[in-house]
């Protein structure tokens, strides 16, 4: 009889870990859908969300198995679907041709010349004298080498005498080749969105190799406008990156807890780029 009462005891425990497990899955599920979902999760009808959860579902429990959500052609071909009904649903839902350009941050402080600092930053031979270009490859190199934040400063002085180039912006480029600020960047703003946005993360060469990259980068901006300072920087994790450093050198610490606001707070956390700031402020 004592026997028996273990037995059912030990089921019961079983039984109640299993469902407890299931309750958190179902938690985390739920959770991940509605972060990828964005705008929309406010949007769908419970037809159409039952239509998202269960091509999500396919896509999110695979990627768990595999821990990569881009191993193998059936996930890509899951992500695929999953992104071109997000996109059909923002379409339905937000009048995306009256879609303006939002900034968190005020117009006097853009740089006009972010596009040709992106496109210009593996050609920069083409503006600088082979002098110059030597220089900025030596600080470049040494920066990489030894991770000081001089050289970040030498490189804004540098920069100074080349006004067709968003300096700060370029800088931040710099930032993401370091890995201490890169890794955890990403891992903090983008892992949990990535499902969402893979046709953004997937683009080999925004709007020239992937005819479709305008639209569905511009869909994954409508979808988390929270997340991002400028539609600019939805386009890769390395434009976010640098426009939020960007807007941390020359804006005010914002206190949103949006975010996008926190992406420029994160900056702030290491002492060495604080010590940047500052010193761009009393030139």
């Amino acid at each position: 009889m004592k026997k028996l009462a273990i037995i059912i005891l030990f089921l019961i425990a079983v039984i109640g870990f299993q469902i407890n497990q299931s309750y958190n899955k179902d938690i985390k599920y739920n959770a991940s859908l509605s972060i990828n979902l964005g705008m929309l999760d406010f949007k769908l009808k419970p037809f159409e969300r039952q239509a998202v959860d269960f091509l999500y579902s396919s896509l999110y429990f695979s990627s768990k198995v595999s821990n990569d959500m881009a191993s193998g052609s059936g996930q890509e071909n899951m992500s695929i679907r999953f992104n071109e009904r997000l996109d059909s649903l923002t379409r339905k839902y937000f009048n995306v041709s009256n879609q303006n350009e939002e900034s968190k941050y005020a117009a006097s402080l853009e740089c006009a010349e972010k596009n040709y600092t992106k496109q210009m930053k593996y050609e920069l031979d083409k503006i600088m004298t082979p002098e110059d270009y030597e220089y900025y490859k030596a600080i470049t190199k040494s920066f990489k080498e030894t991770h000081s934040f001089s050289k970040l400063n030498d490189m804004r002085q540098f920069l100074n005498s080349y006004p067709e180039v968003c300096t700060d912006f370029l800088i931040g480029y710099m930032l993401f080749e370091d890995e201490r600020y890169k890794v955890e960047f990403e891992k903090r703003y983008w892992n949990d969105i990535s499902h969402d946005a893979y046709a953004v993360l997937n683009a080999d060469s925004p709007n020239i190799n992937n005819k479709n990259i305008n639209n569905e980068t511009e869909y994954f901006y409508i979808r988390h406008q929270d997340r991002f300072i400028t539609k600019f920087s939805s386009t890769s994790v390395e434009d976010d990156m640098a426009e939020a450093f960007y807007y941390f050198i020359n804006a005010d610490k914002p206190d949103s807890q949006q975010i996008w606001a926190q992406k420029v707070r994160f900056f702030y956390e290491f002492d060495e780029l604080s010590v940047l700031r500052q010193n761009t402020k009393n030139e």
